[in-house]
């Protein structure tokens, strides 16, 4: 999923109308990935932060994906190839459920992952990978940030590095 376009707009938007100056979508990139509060302390001062500041974040992430939300060029073609192919498809995320189930509603690819956790509800996303994992099926982690390999390495399984991703 292309985040950092959604990204650019809800960040910019609440800039907007905290009178800041807005951010190039590079400046944004180098951040997706974290979590939420991490990624806001990023480009706004700590007393912006609030539960209330964060939610209306979120409400305009939302909106961002509903509007400008697409996928990375020939991934729905991947998808089909590798569902054809008998692979199970799991989504372990950084982000929320409801940013995930936001994302696969607007890009019709949920029907082709059979799991789909956040690593929010563990203590590493290599803990929530391991949730995830039987003795009879090989896997292996796709992913594009260090959180991914080091997960991927954490539970002893081959990488594959998506070199258009943020990390």
């Amino acid at each position: 999923f292309q985040t950092a376009i959604c990204e650019y707009y809800a960040v910019n938007q609440l800039r907007s109308e905290y009178s800041l100056p807005s951010l190039s979508e590079q400046i944004i990139k180098q951040n997706i990935g974290k979590q939420t509060a991490d990624f806001l302390k990023c480009y706004f001062p700590e007393s912006y932060l609030s539960d209330t500041f964060i939610e209306h974040y979120h409400n305009l992430e939302h909106a961002a994906i509903l509007q400008h939300g697409s996928l990375f060029p020939d991934i729905p073609a991947l998808l089909e190839h590798l569902k054809r192919n008998h692979c199970q498809l799991d989504i372990c995320s950084n982000g929320s459920v409801e940013y995930i189930n936001r994302v696969l509603d607007k890009t019709n690819i949920r029907a082709y992952f059979r799991h789909l956790i956040t690593a929010q509800n563990f203590s590493s996303k290599a803990d929530a990978i391991r949730t995830l994992l039987t003795e009879e099926s090989p896997a292996v982690i796709v992913g594009d940030t260090t959180s991914d390999f080091d997960a991927a390495n954490k539970n002893f399984l081959p990488s594959i590095g998506a070199a258009y991703g943020y990390g």
